[in-house]
């Protein structure tokens, strides 16, 4: 392409850029544009208000349903409070329950620890013979039931558990024990394994000589006026 033809090309798309920068400055600069332009900010901003209280309202109804959520779930767990505590009681119960009736079947029994043991001996007459010499009580053969010794550690003489025909008999024997202090004999209330173990605790925390037994129930000396029958390890918090 000639020079000349080249310069006036460039001369003329000099000229149409200019001509619609002209147009433009006039279009924008015009009232008919502002107005245009403010309508379109208007209709923006009342929009984003709109929408933006939508918004608001959602997070309104959305904080609402969280704190309605969070009171029931409050309300939830004060309820599996209250499940879980009666459940215990009934639970406390039943073991009790249990508790007392097999106690009620040991009612007339004692065991006796400390006595030799002799070949072929005869428990029965070993228990009246104890009886009659060391706690001067007329105890005969026919007034006990049945009368055995019970599994023992290698080495440790095995104790006796007897069973007696009337349990006034029984509560006769087992108060006249303080007769066998000084001898190895020791003789206590066939308890249950769960008042075994609470009597343990119950001397743990007290000491033997604050605690003892009497009709098969634990009773516990806190002070010089104070006594206490402990039926469960938490009467021995209270």
């Amino acid at each position: 392409m000639p020079a000349g033809t080249r310069s006036t090309s460039a001369s003329a798309s000099g000229d149409d850029d200019s001509t619609v920068e002209k147009v433009v400055s006039k279009m924008i600069t015009s009232q008919t544009f502002v107005e245009l332009a403010s309508q379109i900010r208007a209709c923006i901003a009342s929009e984003f208000q709109v929408q933006l209280k939508v918004f608001s309202e959602k997070v309104v109804q959305l904080e609402n349903e969280l704190s309605d959520t969070k009171s029931d779930l409050s309300k939830i767990s004060t309820e599996l409070d209250v499940v879980k505590s009666e459940l215990l009681a009934v639970k406390t119960e039943l073991k009790t329950s249990k508790d007392e009736t097999e106690q009620y079947s040991r009612r007339n029994s004692l065991r006796i620890f400390g006595v030799p043991e002799t070949a072929n001996e005869d428990v029965t007459s070993i228990v009246a013979a104890l009886c009659k010499d060391h706690l001067e009580l007329p105890i005969t053969t026919d007034m006990i039931d049945c009368a055995h010794r019970l599994p023992a550690k290698e080495g440790e003489t095995r104790p006796i558990i007897v069973k007696f025909i009337a349990r006034n008999v029984k509560n006769l024997i087992f108060k006249s024990k303080k007769r066998l202090k000084g001898s190895k004999i020791v003789i206590c209330e066939d308890l249950t394994k769960y008042r075994q173990q609470l009597l343990k605790e119950c001397i743990k925390m007290y000491g033997s000589k604050q605690v003892w037994t009497s009709e098969c129930n634990i009773f516990v000396k806190r002070g010089p006026k104070d006594i206490k029958r402990i039926k469960s390890p938490s009467d021995l918090n209270n």
